[in-house]
């Protein structure tokens, strides 16, 4: 039972850290650009059985541009490396919504792995940006569904619940 407690202080500490470095970033960038490192659990299950285990740990980097400013949605595209347990290179776009002016921000999108293997599905996202100095610190709560390609279980679907650190800045 006490490994149960590790994944939920995992996600604490670097919430409250970040929560005491900076303050909430005030207005979201018109085109950005972040460094991003994700890390969590991989869920796959199917109709017999399902299971969890460490996720693969992904770095990538992420340029957003702003369609409209109140409220400020962007689209965002991203390039991803995984790793820990295997190797793969990866695409990620979608859209982000930040409701209000205090750093909030939620997204939706679409996410693949392309090579060594095809894996693709949905992701969806909140997370909370601080201003420090020029720079962006964020974190965000993401979640994906995969539901193609050749890296399913056999009659079955693979998901992942992942906390991410970002570190951006304002391009423009």
């Amino acid at each position: 039972m006490k490994c149960l407690h590790r994944p939920r202080l995992a996600l604490v500490v670097p919430l409250l850290l970040v929560a005491a470095v900076g303050r909430a970033a005030a207005s979201p960038p018109l085109l950005g650009v972040e460094a991003r490192v994700a890390g969590g659990v991989s869920i796959a299950g199917t109709t017999n059985k399902a299971g969890l285990a460490l996720g693969a740990l992904t770095v990538g980097v992420l340029a957003e541009y702003a369609v409209r400013d109140q409220p400020r949605v962007s689209l965002y595209g991203e390039a991803l490396f995984e790793g820990l347990k295997r190797g793969g290179f990866g695409l990620a776009g979608g859209v982000r919504l930040r409701p209000f002016n205090n750093g909030l921000r939620l997204g939706i999108g679409v996410v693949g792995m392309l090579t060594p293997y095809t894996h693709g599905g949905a992701a969806a996202l909140v997370g909370q940006c601080f201003s420090v100095k020029f720079l962006r610190l964020c974190v965000d709560l993401e979640g994906a569904a995969y539901f193609l390609g050749s890296d399913l279980p056999t009659n079955g679907i693979d998901g992942q619940v992942k906390l991410a650190l970002a570190v951006g800045f304002d391009a423009l």
